[in-house]
């Protein structure tokens, strides 16, 4: 059975190792749609995920001709995944978990950016903004099964509500 809980508010991270994580990276150089290769791409947990990452996603076949390393597609426009992606700590962007997966998510007029949160190395799928916003997820169901084989480093995606302190009388 998949599980999609949508987070409506902020995702915030405690854990100091998180704290030192840079900002989202992007897996395409802006306005080009240049696929470039994350700055961890050659972690051999990407070549294992390359290694099983389902032949079709969203019914799109899979790009194999000339993928950068550490980057797989498909369809055209192409759905990409980016492994070894920059991680990100804590951010105010909207979060949800399929599974037991975390993804944060970024969109703009040309696609929705769905980055890992508490998975090393981190991935990122970029699906072009002509699938419809409520299927754009349908792409981490069907990448669920090869990106939560990658070491989780969090547990659990975190909002504010699950770490502000309860006021107390005084």
């Amino acid at each position: 059975m998949v599980r999609v809980r949508p987070r409506r508010r902020a995702l915030i991270a405690v854990p100091m190792a998180l704290l030192a994580l840079a900002g989202c990276s992007s897996s395409s150089d802006a306005g080009t749609g240049k696929l470039t290769a994350g700055p961890n791409a050659s972690d051999a947990a990407c070549t294992t995920l390359l290694d099983h990452l389902p032949k079709t996603v969203l019914s799109k076949a899979r790009n194999t001709a000339q993928e950068p390393q550490g980057i797989a597609t498909w369809g055209d426009p192409a759905i990409s995944m980016t492994c070894g992606a920059a991680a990100t700590g804590p951010t105010p962007d909207k979060a949800f978990a399929v599974n037991n997966v975390c993804w944060v998510i970024t969109d703009d007029t040309k696609s929705y950016t769905f980055l890992t949160y508490g998975r090393t190395p981190a991935v990122q799928v970029r699906v072009p903004s002509s699938v419809e916003r409520s299927q754009a997820t349908g792409a981490l169901v069907d990448l669920d099964k090869a990106v939560s084989a990658l070491k989780q480093t969090q547990n659990r995606c975190l909002d504010l509500d699950d770490t502000a302190p309860t006021p107390t009388a005084g």
